[in-house]
């Protein structure tokens, strides 16, 4: 699947990668353009809607798999985000770190590590909860 990274439901949704899905797209598409005909009756039509439905559900589910292995992969670990996702380098995460360094061993150092969960949380569901903190703030 790749690299794991934040949901992003505002992406361009891709087109399923398989001939009835393609074919199934490209009927509705002409029967939405066109006065032409593409089924031959309503059940027709809504058996090919159901699957491209299911298609795009599958691409959904492997997005929010991606989120939450990113998730998992990074909590309790601001160092390695920074490390390997440049995109993520901010003076935030820099101030995580930092806190949670300054503070080991106490109850302050609990404190700065969940708030860089849920922070990391926010970023890797972002386009789910319409947050408005960015990465750099």
């Amino acid at each position: 699947m790749g690299e794991p990274k934040p949901l992003d439901l505002n992406n361009e949704v891709k087109i399923p990668d398989n001939e009835l899905a393609q074919s199934c797209f490209e009927m509705i598409l002409r029967a939405l353009i066109s006065d032409e005909k593409e089924f031959d009756t309503e059940e027709e039509a809504l058996d090919c809607i159901f699957s491209l439905l299911g298609e795009f559900k599958d691409e959904i589910k492997g997005q929010i798999k991606s989120a939450c292995e990113f998730y998992l992969r990074y909590i309790y670990n601001p160092w390695l985000l920074w490390e390997e996702r440049y995109e993520f380098r901010s003076e935030k995460l820099r101030e995580f770190m930092r806190d949670i360094v300054e503070n080991e061993d106490t109850a302050i150092e609990d404190s700065a590590m969940s708030k860089y969960n849920e922070w990391l949380f926010k970023e890797a569901f972002k386009s789910v909860l319409g947050e408005g903190e960015t990465r750099n703030e």
